[in-house]
């Protein structure tokens, strides 16, 4: 099942690489990167039973938008929304 999410998600980092949005690099490894922390991060709130979905939904795509985007790009996405409080703020 995971091999097939990472096909997926590899497909995608590709096509950022062919549209020049991602930077170059090994986009399997990448790909189980990106799989991997959100496996993480999810579980993580499944079990606080505390975390607010559309923050953790937040927090997913700027991980995956700030994670393999060409560093130009980065101060625009980051400047194009407001931030918000964060998933890992301290109470």
């Amino acid at each position: 099942m995971y091999a097939k999410v990472i096909d997926q998600i590899q497909r995608s980092v590709n096509l950022g690489l062919k549209l020049s949005l991602a930077r170059p690099r090994d986009t399997r490894v990448a790909a189980g990167f990106i799989l991997g922390g959100i496996k993480d991060v999810v579980l993580q709130a499944a079990r606080s039973r505390s975390a607010d979905s559309a923050v953790l939904v937040a927090e997913i795509r700027n991980f995956g938008l700030c994670g393999v985007v060409q560093p130009e790009l980065t101060a625009t996405i980051a400047n194009s929304a407001p931030p918000e409080e964060s998933f890992f703020s301290a109470d």
